[in-house]
């Protein structure tokens, strides 16, 4: 079936967010207004880093993955953002180039609005501009996160905190914490930045003890209660 190409038809959807549930009834309707949609039909570059700021993101079906490349080569997945997320917020602020490559996955819609609109909104309602400020601050505070995961936690309390994170959309969503992660074995090994060998270790344990389900591009959490308890650091031993 063809998504819709009316912005306004996705405003429930982007409402079981935090951020744009939180907005005043004026900035969504201009949002709204000012969106357009687009349908990706399959894998593909979005932006890359360097290119101008161009507008903001929204995901509304399936999924975009957020990548960096290392000064040797090697490609990091920082985050994959399903719906409701939003992206792009950073070259907003400072006016300058993307910071990290983004791709859509098969079958996605987004909601795009184009930089040229959102300046004139903001120029006519400046005080929105703390609205796109609380954005920031959110993936600030989920950049953080990931830099204390990285420096100090071992790679199972790693892998189970950002299980747990997609779970809940990073914290974003209102929506009930999902069971079902479509998220591949690759794709997280390179969020955590541990191997895809010891990444397969780990969650096959994780399997045979019942904490998770392993199927092709997909992980479910069968034992929130006790993936929780990982994440916190009780022992576990692959």
């Amino acid at each position: 079936m063809r998504p819709s190409m009316n912005p306004h038809d996705y405003r429930k959807q982007l409402e079981s967010g935090f951020w744009f549930d939180e907005l005043s009834e004026e900035l969504k309707q201009s949002l709204l207004d000012a969106g357009v949609i687009k349908h990706f039909h399959q894998k593909g570059l979005l932006f890359s880093r360097g290119d101008e700021f161009n507008g903001l993101y929204a995901v509304l079906k399936g999924s975009v993955q957020i990548t960096g490349i290392s000064e040797n080569g090697k490609e990091s997945v920082l985050i994959v953002l399903e719906s409701p997320n939003w992206f792009g917020e950073i070259a907003l602020f400072d006016n300058k180039q993307r910071t990290h490559d983004a791709y859509t996955e098969d079958d996605t819609v987004l909601l795009w609005i184009a930089h040229s609109h959102i300046k004139r909104i903001l120029s006519e309602r400046p005080e929105w501009w703390k609205e796109f400020g609380l954005l920031l601050t959110f993936k600030l505070r989920l950049a953080f996160i990931a830099i204390e995961s990285m420096a100090t936690l071992p790679a199972t309390v790693r892998i189970a905190r950002w299980l747990l994170l997609i779970a809940s959309q990073y914290g974003l969503s209102q929506d009930s914490r999902r069971n079902v992660l479509k998220v591949q074995q690759q794709q997280l090994a390179l969020m955590v930045s541990v191997s895809r060998q010891t990444t397969n270790q780990i969650l096959k344990k994780m399997e045979t003890q019942g904490l998770i389900r392993l199927s092709y591009g997909e992980i479910e959490i069968l034992d929130i209660e006790n993936l929780k308890k990982i994440s916190d650091g009780d022992e576990f031993s692959v």
